[in-house]
């Protein structure tokens, strides 16, 4: 797939070696793992666990999550 992207979009390892780095920063720690953040809950405010389907609270349905977001 990369291979792909990189010849019909002029992108070059570089670009993917930085963005990679972008993403594994987003958790606040350069560790090689990025780990999803507590989302809150849209009816009482409470933190809600990434991998939660429901708030463990009020039982409201938990906002829906990219299939990356729990990798």
């Amino acid at each position: 797939m990369w291979q792909l992207l990189a010849e019909t979009s002029g992108l070059t390892m570089a670009h993917l070696e930085h963005r990679v780095y972008a993403l594994d920063l987003e958790d606040g720690v350069h560790d090689g793992r990025r780990q999803a953040r507590p989302t809150d809950c849209a009816t009482c405010g409470a933190k809600v666990h990434p991998s939660a389907r429901v708030c463990t609270y009020c039982s409201a349905q938990a906002p829906q999550r990219s299939i990356f977001d729990l990798l």
